[in-house]
């Protein structure tokens, strides 16, 4: 396994300086990032900027309704830039129906993108783990309403957690779901710190996932401290995370 950044953490850097940023992770330790957009640069170089860093495209997050709309086209992009997933970070519905009818349209379309190479799945905020129809979390829903093959569950550790639920035991109960995690960690406040340094038993997490899971992907919304110096923390915890495993 490996590590990565979701790129939204430091959204402003990309924002910013978007090549430069991508370098600045490579020099933090990761081996790979997760786009969340692409601040208007060519996929062609994107994936140079990428190869000259020693980074692999481990995956992005986008919508459900945006990989749909044109299939294809998000195949050929997925190709240029050698991303190996395609997360949908977000969905809400209010009723069980809802989220098994979404689940199913998940599972037609990760089958397409298998057939690719290209790993799908969902990423849970807590709301998928709070709303439970007849005791059932949505979360649950969607994950039996799936195929494994198809759809995977990036377990976002910080809102597993906020969502009433111990993450390893998540990751107990689904490991052959995750391939990807979101290792983003939970301080003494309440708020996000560097993964690693707070109360997500991440070592735990890993062992339970070895060997199905390829990549730890850190994520961080708010920060204590400047963001370069704060990520370089994150990679540096969960890198020797993973040469234990």
């Amino acid at each position: 396994m490996k590590t990565a950044l979701q790129l939204y953490s430091i959204r402003d850097l990309c924002s910013k300086d978007f090549f430069g940023t991508l370098e600045n992770v490579a020099k933090a330790g990761y081996s790979g990032v997760e786009f969340a957009g692409y601040y208007d640069k060519p996929f062609e170089e994107i994936r140079e900027v990428l190869d000259k860093n020693g980074l692999v495209a481990a995956g992005t997050h986008v919508g459900y309704d945006a990989i749909a709309a044109d299939i294809d086209n998000s195949i050929k992009g997925a190709k240029v830039l050698g991303l190996e997933s395609m997360v949908v970070p977000y969905a809400q519905f209010d009723s069980a129906k809802g989220w098994e009818d979404f689940a199913l349209k998940m599972n037609k379309l990760g089958e397409i993108l298998r057939k690719e190479g290209i790993i799908f799945g969902y990423h849970n905020h807590a709301h998928e783990l709070l709303q439970k129809y007849d005791g059932k979390p949505a979360m649950d829903i969607i994950l039996e309403n799936s195929d494994p093959i198809n759809v995977c569950w990036e377990m976002d550790t910080h809102w597993a957690a906020k969502g009433g639920f111990d993450p390893v035991e998540r990751a107990e109960k689904y490991k052959n779901r995750m391939p990807l995690i979101h290792a983003k960690d939970i301080g003494s406040d309440g708020e996000d710190t560097e993964a690693g340094s707070g109360s997500i038993k991440f070592d735990d997490i890993v062992k339970v996932l070895t060997p199905g899971l390829k990549w730890i992907i850190v994520e961080q919304e708010k920060f204590d401290m400047d963001m370069l110096e704060s990520i370089k923390i994150s990679a540096s915890n969960m890198n020797s995370i993973c040469k234990k495993y």
